[in-house]
């Protein structure tokens, strides 16, 4: 269906087949908010906000000048397509079109269609919708007519509708179905607006191997590396060496395959890069490969490297995996960092890698069986690195149909020979080996200096890392002899390794700056440390720290960043980091400086956390934000998550390290800040343990308030887990504290998060009871904000119930207030309850209409649960009305994004949904599968309702 209404560039209407831009330009933009809010009625201050630009003065007469400009362009919008409207209120403005009508719309369905199809392995038809995508695309810049503050967010927000997102997807179907040639026509078209995208210079590479231009591909590789080494971006050329590699391999894979076999499956190879020029271990790889043979037959081989710190056990399995690439479809690499982590979070990261979200939202037994499925037709290698003794891998083992598993640790692992598991310990490096290695970092000179370097290898006792650390002192010394350099290192080695010492001969040739910040971020919470972390730690301005930061590299005591300016220090790197910040800072630097990074990560955290939920308050950083202590610099939203995703895992840490450390004004700051990012994506788990540390943190400092405040966070995260009896647990203490002190909004607040609960257990006379109870006080003390909440949580409650009449009162009246004050989640929650009452009563049309507008108000706030529901309500509308496929659809939409977001109880009721469009469309085998992950998501919420209801389906659909 082409677009009748276009915001894709100007403003436009389609007359006679083609679109065309009338009226004035703050005609256009009128018409181009209410496109982009169909169905919805807008007040007309909001229209005004939404159309004028922020750099012009307001018109003082609102309604006069929204209806002129409307009224100009009311009869030809009217004109264009039967059934459209424009409707005037008292004080709003709605524009009556289906949003399939207007091209953005439609431009984002089609991308997310594509999206899915993608991932699920329908490159033909993630063909066809890119192709009808693009010219929709070349229209221009979404909303080209409105330079508003609403305008910017909204373009913000729909990443569907960036260029370089489509045509990188469009390239991705192409070389899937190998039409090379045409991909390598949009790549050249792309590349003048995109020259330094690595998907198209990744695609370009692929392409051109594919069709045979070898020499062009070289070339063009070679060209690029230059670019990029020219530029500085060593990681860059790092990533491109690699997938260069790793395209010849597999074309000369393909090559060497017998005439009239079928081709290869598609390999996914996510592993660290080989390491260049890999020395020695030849005993330890003919070990590695023996293991391997000793398995055959096996459906999973397991094989498991120890030996001690700095050995080389991690570049040794990199480079044993590399050398299998020919036995495997698939291989991943996982770094546990050291950590007693446990299956579950393996599960999480593998289904990452897989391109599919694995959050807390999904009870442990569905993520796994979905890992299951998802490797049942695959030969995968799992390298996990790092691991520790007391992860327990039994049910993950299970998953695999075919593959190899290589556990990697400092310690050897035990109870593992059930599954036939095969050890190699990993010794020193023999003296020549460790020879060998050392001439490869410092050159000719190891054969001038023979005797030199022999006394150094011995010195490291052939430990990898310690050979390393010394050539790479070696090597940046070029008027210091070998023997020099190894007599500075002092006398404390003996015939066993010390890396302490080792380290120690690097850490000395530092000066006293560089000494300091390679001390204190050894500390730093987490697992890296970014560059801005670093500035703040080190508190002497950035260039300095910068450049102390490119002399830690130089000296091998801290790793090359990474694209986004993060540094990461090896385990035994850190702890001797650790101990020398012991020795050499006084208590109080250390302190200082603990409470400086945690001082930056909050106030970014909170500047993050305002930009990505403005509508919900931050506590306020200690310290005010400047020169010597400026938050992250963050444009909007989206840069806001962006940059919540790669910080997550060191505030989670900060988070701890914060109570552990005493400081914790700055714990429970960091972990409110935190929380609403932590949810949204639903790592409802993290959530749950950062507030675990906020709880004992109010507990020290003894604030009643913020103790029952945090309770109120984690019983409302225990909810959203289906943990319903610890969340009732934390509510009621919760409610215990703020009536003990008076607290009456922690109270009424604790009361509309326990109706909640009870409308999630299925009692719904107890929710009806504490709504009223919480409207009452909220009347009492004009707390509109809990009045709106609580009518509309007992209309909620009274359609649950079937008193369609008396939902309908209490809805309206919970939208009415939500319009005159502003609340806009509550607003579309009750709009769509309204739909929902339609629904039940068989007005279609009605319902759908009011289903829209609420999508649209979720759309517009980024709300992942909101929008979900929004869709399963809408979806149900067409599944009553034969319309399957798009009930489908729609119901996969909401599925992931209810995934994603991690709300449990609203997924269930869209996999159940999910599963009665699959068997309404006649495939059964679909059908059971989402009944029956509908059925342990009930079980894990025990809805004793719903689990009946689910038995049945199965029983008839089997």
């Amino acid at each position: 269906m082409d677009a009748v209404f276009g915001v894709l560039g100007e403003t436009a209407i389609r007359i006679d087949g083609v679109f065309q831009t009338r009226g004035k330009p703050r005609e256009r933009a009128v018409l181009a908010v209410l496109l982009a809010h169909p169905m919805e009625a807008l007040s007309l201050d909001r229209v005004l906000e939404y159309a004028w630009p922020s750099t012009s003065a307001r018109p003082t007469n609102v309604a006069d000048t929204v209806y002129g400009h409307v009224s100009r362009f009311r009869k030809q919008v009217e004109a264009a397509l039967d059934g459209v409207r424009v409707v005037r209120g008292k004080s709003t403005v709605r524009l009556d079109v289906g949003r399939e009508h207007v091209d953005a719309f439609q431009l984002m369905d089609l991308v997310d269609h594509a999206r899915r199809c993608l991932t699920g392995g329908q490159a033909t038809k993630a063909r066809e919708l890119l192709g009808a995508a693009v010219p929709l695309l070349r229209r221009g810049t979404p909303l080209a007519d409105v330079d508003s503050q609403w305008a910017r967010r909204w373009r913000a927000q729909a990443s569907a509708l960036e260029p370089a997102r489509v045509y990188a997807m469009l390239v991705s179907a192409m070389l899937a179905l190998d039409e090379c040639d045409d991909a390598l026509a949009v790549i050249e078209d792309v590349q003048r607006t995109f020259p330094g995208d690595e998907r198209f210079i990744d695609g370009r590479l692929a392409a051109l191997v594919r069709v045979g231009r070898a020499a062009e591909a070289e070339d063009y590789h070679r060209e690029i590396r230059q670019v990029l080494a020219a530029d500085g971006d060593r990681e860059g050329v790092a990533r491109l060496d690699e997938k260069w590699k790793a395209l010849r391999v597999n074309a000369h894979a393909a090559h060497s395959e017998a005439p009239g076999t079928a081709p290869a499956k598609p390999r996914q190879w996510q592993l660290p890069q080989d390491i260049p020029g890999f020395v020695g271990r030849a005993v330890e790889l003919s070990a590695l490969d023996t293991a391997l043979s000793e398995q055959e037959g096996r459906a999973l081989r397991v094989v498991t490297v120890d030996g001690m710190g700095g050995v080389g056990k991690s570049s040794l399995a990199v480079h044993w995996a590399w050398t299998l690439r020919k036995r495997f479809t698939h291989a991943f690499y996982v770094d546990l960092c050291g950590q007693a982590r446990d299956e579950e979070g393996v599960v999480n990261e593998l289904l990452a890698k897989l391109d599919w979200t694995a959050l807390e939202a999904l009870p442990l037994v569905a993520r796994r069986q979905r890992l299951g499925e998802l490797l049942a037709d695959k030969t995968v290698l799992l390298v996990l690195d790092n691991v520790s003794a007391a992860l327990q891998l039994d049910e993950l083992f299970s998953l695999f149909t075919a593959g190899t598993v290589v556990l990697v640790g400092r310690q050897r692992l035990k109870g593992l020979t059930r599954f036939g598991a095969v050890r190699v310990n990993l010794p020193t490096m023999t003296a020549a080996d460790a020879r060998r290695l050392l001439a490869g970092i410092i050159g000719a000179r190891a054969e001038r200096e023979a005797d030199a370097c022999a006394e150094l290898v011995r010195r490291s006792g052939g430990l990898p890392l310690a050979i390393v650390l010394m050539g790479d002192g070696v090597a940046a010394r070029p008027g210091v002899s070998v023997a020099e350099f190894t007599r500075t290192l002092g006398d404390r080695y003996g015939t066993e390794p010390d890396l302490n010492a080792t380290f120690l001969g690097s850490y000395r040739e530092l000066a006293e700056p560089e000494r300091r910040l390679f001390r204190l971020i050894s500390r730093a919470p987490g697992w890296e440390v970014s560059l801005a972390a670093a500035i703040a730690i080190d508190d002497r301005g950035p260039g300095r720290t910068r450049a102390s930061l490119d002399v830690l590299v130089d000296n091998s005591l801290v790793g090359q960043p990474d694209d986004l300016g993060h540094y990461r220090l090896h385990a035994l790197v850190r702890d001797f980091g650790k101990h020398r910040a012991g020795r050499d800072e006084s208590p109080a630097d250390l302190r200082a400086a603990d409470q400086r990074v945690l001082e930056h990560l909050l106030v970014s955290a909170v500047a993050a956390h305002t930009l990505y939920q403005p509508e919900q308050s931050a506590p306020p950083p200690l310290l005010t934000p400047g020169r010597d202590n400026p938050p992250v610099d963050l444009a909007d939203a989206a840069e806001a998550g962006r940059w919540f995703a790669r910080e997550r895992e060191t505030l989670v840490a900060a988070v701890g390290y914060a109570v552990d450390r005493g400081f914790h004004q700055q714990c429970w700051r960091l972990a409110q800040s935190l929380q609403s990012y932590l949810d949204s994506v639903g790592r409802h788990e993290q959530t749950r343990v950062v507030l675990l540390h906020a709880v004992r943190s109010t507990q020290e400092l003894g604030d009643e308030d913020g103790l029952a405040s945090t309770l109120h966070d984690l019983g409302t995260v225990l909810t959203s887990m289906g943990r319903f009896e610890a969340a009732r647990r934390a509510f009621r203490e919760s409610m215990r504290l703020s009536r003990l002190f008076g607290i009456e909004p922690g109270t009424r607040r604790t009361l509309h998060q326990l109706a909640r609960l009870e409308i999630q257990t299925g009692d719904y006379p107890r929710a009806a009871e504490l709504y009223q109870e919480c409207l009452a006080s909220a009347l009492a003390a004009r707390d509109q904000e809990m009045v709106t909440w609580s009518r509309y949580g007992l209309g909620d409650t009274r359609l649950e119930q079937g008193d369609l009449a008396a939902a309908a009162d209490h809805l309206r009246a919970a939208q009415h207030d939500a319009e005159r004050t502003g609340n806009r989640p509550v607003r579309a929650c009750a709009i769509l309850g309204l739909a929902r009452i339609h629904l039940a009563q068989g007005r279609l049309s009605d319902a759908h209409e009011l289903a829209a507008t609420a999508r649209n108000l979720a759309y517009e706030q980024a709300h992942l649960p909101l929008t979900a529901r929004c869709h399963t309500v809408i979806a149900r509308i067409h599944y009553r009305t034969g319309e399957y496929e798009r009930a489908r659809d729609l119901c996969r939409t909401a599925v992931d994004l209810l995934r994603g977001a991690g709300d449990v109880c609203y997924l269930a009721v869209a996999a159940e949904l999910l599963g009665d469009t699959e068997l309404a469309l006649g495939d059964r085998a679909a059908a059971v599968a989402n009944y029956e992950w509908a059925r342990q998501l009930c079980t894990q919420l025990g809805v004793a309702p719903a689990l009946d209801r689910l038995r049945e389906k199965l029983g008839e659909s089997r």
